[in-house]
């Protein structure tokens, strides 16, 4: 299960189930990969704010 802190203080939300599509939708790519595509998405949702919160993602290999 993901569990995701709102990023309310900078008045935008990632969203939980954008999140989980993506994860499930890139989990069979290699982690370097994954990594650059959550980066994207991520640089792509901030715009040009500027990053007030701490941002983390933990993957586990099962």
């Amino acid at each position: 299960m993901v569990t995701l802190i709102s990023l309310a203080d900078q008045k935008k939300k990632i969203k939980y189930k954008p999140l989980e599509g993506l994860l499930v939708n890139n989990y069979k790519l290699p982690i370097d990969e994954q990594k650059n595509i959550l980066n994207e998405k991520f640089e792509a949702w901030k715009g040009n704010l500027e990053q007030l919160d701490d941002v983390l993602l933990i993957g586990i290999r099962v």
